[in-house]
């Protein structure tokens, strides 16, 4: 028997950071049969895991980062599930362009996902110099690498937010 899911697309989850207090995510995709997601994460960096009516206003150009992650904290419970937008709108949390390195060239290009929760990829294309600088980086992150970058990226625990 397949173990219910924890989360869908619209759950706000808590990400524990190793400095102290959580950051915040939300599913934006995810497969029938979970495992790679799609999501957005926010800070600041919280002292403790926020109610559903105090994120509500959080929306997409808002996102610290945006990436492609596993499901692994999700399914043991080490990320807190916070609750779900209602209703929940796609169109709101758009699937966004990603950009990739080929390890040999250096060369840079633009990478389109389905939008359709699968992660299938749709087409490489070029990319131009301020897209460099602005699209998230493809590839799938772990717990660890997501938690540890958004711990670098947002400020002391002593600015944290209550």
């Amino acid at each position: 028997m397949r173990k219910r899911l924890p989360y869908n697309e619209g759950t706000w989850f808590a990400v524990p950071l190793a400095n102290g207090g959580y950051s915040l995510g939300l599913v934006a995709r995810a497969p029938v049969e979970g495992r790679v997601l799609y999501g957005y994460f926010f800070g600041p960096r919280r002292i403790k895991v926020p109610t559903l009516s105090e994120i509500r206003h959080l929306k997409s150009d808002d996102a610290l980062k945006i990436s492609f992650f596993g499901d692994l904290a999700l399914m043991k419970g080490t990320w807190p599930v916070i609750g779900r937008i209602e209703p929940w709108n796609r169109d709101s949390w758009p699937m966004r362009e990603f950009l990739r390195t080929d390890s040999i060239s250096g060369q840079k290009y633009k990478v389109q996902y389905s939008d359709d929760g699968t992660n299938r990829e749709l087409g490489i294309l070029p990319s131009t110099s301020d897209e460099v600088d602005r699209l998230p980086k493809d590839g799938v992150a772990g717990t660890g690498v997501i938690e540890s970058t958004l711990d670098s990226l947002l400020g002391p625990m002593s600015e944290a937010v209550h």
